[in-house]
């Protein structure tokens, strides 16, 4: 839909705490690739900022929101490289597992990697998160880059945070991805369970986003191959036609980090099975388990 820029988009899908940003940054050692350096949610929610949930209808996707984000996402890509290069921009805004199909309509020729991670370590990790305080220096940074287009979502945002604070959380009421109903989760049920749905709730959706994506524009990686070794790195490099995969491949080796996960064995035992009795149809149709 977006004629505005000359440029080529490629999106990372995957659940909070996936591994999107480590496969981001790897990314960014191309040259011919440009990073947004953080996640936007609220530019992807340009004219959409009420909405409870990150869902966007596609029928909502217009050329002026199509122009917008396309000049935004490449403005920020280019000024966190600090140059005007950068064949590629990637963006791994996580919200963006509910609202693949509105992506596609905004993008149809943009490319997506399918990030995908066991959601027990997805789980455990994202309830260490949400208990997390707000990291300051982090939104300040990211407040650089926040067009004033974009004042109306940081204004609710601020609001849920202060909302939060007052209620007794640590940080946000809400942490990652929303999906329909998770306001009422938060309420009435555990972190960790909380964390559960998110990540179950943000790879069906993305699976089903995905689906409508020519094959061609899409591949699928799991964060378990991705850290075992360059196998799996080199393959999505070849999909993405990198000339200089080999400066990907050696920041690979210097930042790789070979933890195959496991922590959530650490929780308590009740807490393993209110996360499991969540998550074991989604693990067994994804082949994980054991």
């Amino acid at each position: 839909m977006s004629n505005a820029i000359d440029q080529e988009f490629v999106f990372i899908i995957g659940a909070a705490r996936s591994g999107t940003k480590f496969l981001r940054d790897l990314l960014a050692a191309s040259d011919a690739v440009a990073v947004v350096p953080f996640d936007v949610n609220y530019v992807w929610r340009y004219g959409n900022e009420t909405l409870v949930d990150d869902i966007i209808d596609p029928q909502s996707a217009d050329p002026n929101k199509a122009d917008y984000i396309a000049a935004t996402l490449t403005s920020m890509a280019r000024k966190n490289a600090g140059s005007v290069d950068g064949r590629i921009v990637i963006d791994k805004t996580v919200s963006n597992v509910f609202r693949v199909p509105y992506l596609y309509r905004l993008f149809p020729n943009a490319r997506y990697i399918y990030l995908l991670r066991d959601g027990r370590d997805v789980a455990e990790s994202a309830a260490r998160q949400w208990q997390a305080p707000p990291e300051y220096r982090y939104a300040l940074r990211k407040l650089r880059y926040l067009p004033l287009r974009n004042l109306p979502y940081l204004l609710w945002f601020v609001g849920k945070m202060v909302k939060a604070r007052v209620s007794g959380h640590k940080g946000t009421s809400v942490w990652g991805p929303r999906y329909p109903g998770i306001e009422q989760d938060v309420q009435n049920r555990s972190t960790l369970e909380v964390a559960a749905i998110q990540w179950r709730e943000s790879v069906d959706a993305a699976e089903q986003g995905l689906a409508q994506v020519p094959e061609k524009q899409k591949y699928e990686i799991r964060y378990e191959d991705l850290i075992k070794g360059d196998g799996a790195l080199r393959g999505l490099l070849e999909f993405l036609q990198l000339v200089d995969k080999e400066r990907v491949i050696e920041r690979h080796k210097q930042v790789v980090n070979t933890d195959t996960g496991g922590r959530w064995r650490r929780l308590a035992e009740s807490d393993q099975r209110a996360m499991l009795a969540l998550l074991n149809t989604t693990l067994e149709r994804l082949g994980y388990g054991g």
